[in-house]
């Protein structure tokens, strides 16, 4: 199975991108990425599933523009 570019735009101006293997649960992926970026602003090196599941998805993730 081909990874596809996803990216989300978190707020309006930050943009992040990640390898997908699989397009299912957008919304839980992107409150996953917004956890990993909400971690390291305060300084921590780690972030797991159960710290992003807190995190509701207020960004949106759809395929990157620069790939098919």
């Amino acid at each position: 199975m081909q990874n596809r570019l996803y990216w989300a735009q978190i707020g309006n101006t930050l943009a992040y991108q990640v390898w997908l293997q699989y397009e299912q649960d957008i919304e839980a992926i992107a409150g996953a990425m917004e956890a990993v970026i909400a971690t390291k602003a305060k300084g921590s090196k780690t972030s797991n599933l159960e710290t992003a599941q807190k995190y509701s998805s207020q960004g949106k993730v759809r395929k990157s523009p620069f790939v098919e």
